[in-house]
């Protein structure tokens, strides 16, 4: 079978890469993944991982929702990324004969999908920020690392062990005001939206199901649903994707 794999450079606030990969050059269904904060768009591996098992009938699509440099990213409000991804969906259009499209977030990349606000489409949300994402998020403790700063009024910084991000105080100023919940609720009023939680996430803690959004929870889970949880997840995901293929 004949593979396709491309990287291409797209412009909305600044230019990005996209990464596009199927080993079907007549795949109708295209997988758009949006990652969370402080990561690329291979999700710490998590996207990859996902993007294997459905590369035989499907288009995976990957892309850079934080400003990338050589040393450290720089992370984007939310109505950028979600600029970005609006980008990538009318350049499939333009571009792809597909017919459906289906979306997986993780992490705060689930905010920036229903942001957009995609029609008729397959959602996935992967450990998603619901109950109080600003409050959540200042509190993790990857602030307290050597060489992180938090300041919610300015610029910060949060260093990890593979990046170092650099927080602007615009980024701040819009996430205080992201309603995740609501913005769940108007996304599954037109889409089939699924959300999977991470039953030990150490990022975000306990969240709680929202209305009649079905909810799948990975037993063992930390935030990045790593080792044995992931085959789980893959497995679970499976079954939700291949049948839309």
């Amino acid at each position: 079978m004949t593979s396709l794999k491309k990287i291409i450079t797209l412009h909305a606030d600044e230019r990005f890469e996209v990464e596009f990969n199927s080993g079907n050059l007549q795949a109708k269904t295209a997988v758009i993944f949006v990652h969370g904060f402080g990561v690329k768009r291979q999700s710490r591996g998590l996207f990859v991982d996902i993007e294997s098992i459905c590369l035989d009938t499907m288009l995976s699509v990957r892309a850079e929702y934080s400003q990338v440099l050589d040393d450290r990213c720089i992370a984007l409000p939310f109505q950028i990324q979600r600029q970005r991804l609006n980008k990538i969906i009318h350049y499939i259009q333009d571009h792809y004969n597909i017919d459906n499209c289906i979306f997986i977030g993780h992490s705060q990349g689930c905010i920036t999908i229903a942001l957009e606000l995609p029609h008729n489409a397959l959602t996935l949300l992967l450990a998603p920020p619901i109950l109080s994402p600003f409050e959540e998020f200042i509190n993790t403790k990857g602030w307290k690392n050597p060489g992180s700063h938090l300041n919610i009024q300015g610029n910060s910084r949060l260093v990890r062990s593979d990046l170092i991000i650099e927080v602007p105080t615009h980024f701040w100023s819009e996430f205080k005001t992201i309603d995740a919940q609501s913005l769940y609720r108007d996304l599954a009023k037109h889409n089939d939206v699924r959300i999977v939680f991470a039953e030990n996430d150490q990022v975000l803690g306990n969240q709680q199901p929202i209305g009649h959004i079905p909810t799948y929870s990975i037993k063992e889970a930390n935030h990045d649903f790593s080792s044995t949880p992931r085959v789980k997840l893959l497995q679970l995901i499976s079954k939700l994707i291949l049948d839309r293929a």
